[in-house]
């Protein structure tokens, strides 16, 4: 009897070989996962390549610049046969020239990509500008960052409160938030508001542009050190969690703080956007159209004013929200998924 051998997976995802400890995947083969770290340096990629020769499939998580080397190094060798899957790759709009020429280059590169595991369904603006197909996309729902955490703090409450409760409107999160949009809008309701962000540098990185408007009385800003725990205390003291975005984004911005919100029982305003137009369309969420500072305000003023409203669409949310667990199930899509594409693979 001639014997099956084992799959090799490799990735950056270093909760892989815990995972597969505790879970019994269904799979004839034995897999073997291994972890590695990388700066994104060259000779980091030509490591990483290399130790494709001996795997059958490398799931590598975000990392672009990382990404597009391997790709590179697809085309000059390519008789790798190793499966390149490309985890929650983060793509941003190209403006200018230099941008434009990038973006045509890292279109061609992506073609050596065996698949996009992603976490929002709508792709087309992926599509447009990198070209990517929809038959190489999969979506796999997002996971609820530090749900265990949030489950603690809300047995923590008591019985008689509500977790849509709160004393302020907060504006959350660092990555590509409208915060000039929040601030008008603001300003139109007077109702007492919060900027909860890291310093301008950490925004800036993340794409996050820092507000031009001067903050109005009611609404002051303050300062996150980053850490999950502060965090969680943070969006505890809101009534409204608001998440503007801009209206050229192309990927699911905000989807993290979202849940986390969620998950926490809080009422979510959030742009229209991919990750949340075509994700959020059982009432988990109240969604308005991106840079329109009069319809956040008024969506702003009803969630705080109707509490019926707020608590069934923060009801609503959290449902939501719970159902899609944490990363253990995050990581077992995944898996599933990498494994089939594989079995495909052999099957044609």
């Amino acid at each position: 009897m001639c014997q099956i051998r084992p799959l090799t997976i490799l990735s950056n995802f270093h909760n892989l070989p815990n995972l597969m400890e505790r879970w019994a995947f269904k799979e004839p083969r034995s897999i073997f996962t291994k972890t590695f770290s990388s700066n994104g340096n060259l000779l980091s990629a030509l490591r990483v390549f290399l130790k494709t020769f001996q795997a059958d499939i490398l799931i590598l998580h975000v990392a672009e610049s990382l990404l597009f080397k391997l790709c590179i190094l697809k085309y000059l060798f390519p008789w790798n046969r190793c499966l390149l899957i490309s985890v929650d790759i983060l793509l941003k709009r190209p403006v200018a020239f230099r941008e434009k020429i990038r973006c045509r280059i890292q279109r061609i590169l992506l073609k050596k990509v065996d698949a996009f595991i992603l976490y929002f369904k709508d792709i087309s603006r992926y599509c447009k500008y990198y070209g990517l197909r929809s038959e190489k996309c999969i979506y796999v729902p997002f996971k609820v960052n530090q749900l265990e955490k949030i489950k603690t703090c809300l047995a923590k409450k008591e019985d008689s409160d509500n977790p849509s409760d709160g004393d302020c409107v907060m504006a959350v999160g660092r990555s590509l938030r409208d915060l000039d949009t929040f601030i008008a809008a603001m300003e139109l309701t007077k109702l007492p508001g919060v900027i909860l962000r890291q310093s301008h540098s950490i925004m800036a990185k993340h794409g996050s542009i820092a507000p031009k408007r001067n903050c109005p009385i009611n609404v002051r800003e303050e300062i996150h050190d980053g850490s999950q725990d502060s965090f969680i205390q943070q969006i505890a003291r809101a009534r409204v969690v608001v998440i503007p975005r801009y209206r050229w984004d192309l990927k699911s911005t905000g989807i993290s703080t979202y849940l986390m919100a969620m998950a926490m029982g809080k009422c979510v305003i959030i742009s229209h956007g991919p990750g949340a137009t075509e994700l959020l369309r059982g009432g988990e969420a109240i969604l308005v159209p991106p840079e329109d500072p009069e319809s956040l305000a008024e969506a702003i003023k009803k969630v705080w004013h109707d509490g019926d409203f707020r608590s069934r669409t923060a009801a609503n949310g959290q449902r939501y929200a719970l159902s899609l667990g944490d990363e253990t199930r995050l990581l077992q899509d995944i898996l599933r998924f990498s494994v089939r594409l594989l079995r495909n693979r052999f099957d044609d």
